[in-house]
C-alpha cells in the first residue's frame, strides 16, 4: 500500500482523495496513507481538521454514511425489502500546499443526539475528538445544530 500512496501522491498536482469501505479496516489502511501523506509534504483537507495524529481510538473510528436508492433488481438480487442502502464509507482528501487556503471544519463524527438539555454533537476537532453540547436555551445555535448530520463540518 505505501508504494501505492506514494505514485498517487506523485501523480496528483492538487488534490488526492483516497476512500475506503467505511470498516475498522479501511479506516487503518486510510490512517496509514494519511500519516504518509502527511510526511510528504500534504495538508489534510477532510475529513480531519488538522495534520496531527489522528485521535480516534479503537473500538472507534472514523467513518460516514450515504443511503443510496436500490432499483427493483437490486432490491430482489439482496432478498431486501427496503427501497435504500446505507454505506459506511472512510475517506481522506489531501492536497499540495498552497492549493487551498481555508479553515478546516471540525467534522461530525456520529449521528447527533438530541437530548433534553439539548443536541450533542461528537467531534473531531483541531484538539482532538470532543463532545460539544448546544443547549435548547441558545436558539439559533440549537436550530443549526439540530440541522447538523454525520459526516458536516461545524465552526470552531
Amino acid at each position: 500500500q505505501a508504494g501505492l500512496v506514494d505514485r498517487l501522491w506523485a501523480a496528483c498536482e492538487g488534490v488526492l482523495i483516497l476512500v475506503e469501505p467505511g470498516t475498522p479496516a479501511g479506516f487503518e489502511r486510510l490512517r496509514g496513507a494519511r500519516t504518509q501523506l502527511i510526511a510528504a509534504g500534504a495538508v489534510i483537507l477532510a475529513p480531519c481538521p488538522h495534520d496531527g495524529i489522528c485521535p480516534m481510538q479503537a473500538p472507534d473510528w472514523c467513518h460516514f454514511v450515504q443511503r443510496l436508492p436500490r432499483s427493483r433488481d437490486h432490491r430482489l438480487a439482496k432478498a431486501a425489502s427496503l427501497a435504500f442502502e446505507d454505506e459506511k464509507f472512510t475517506y481522506v482528501a489531501a492536497a499540495r500546499s498552497g492549493v487551498l487556503q481555508t479553515a478546516r471544519p471540525a467534522r461530525v463524527l456520529a449521528a447527533p443526539r438530541l437530548g433534553k438539555a439539548g443536541v450533542a454533537l461528537k467531534l473531531c476537532g483541531p484538539e482532538g475528538v470532543e463532545v460539544r453540547t448546544v443547549a435548547r436555551r441558545d436558539k439559533p445555535a440549537f436550530a443549526a445544530a439540530r440541522r447538523l448530520g454525520w459526516g458536516d463540518g461545524v465552526a470552531s
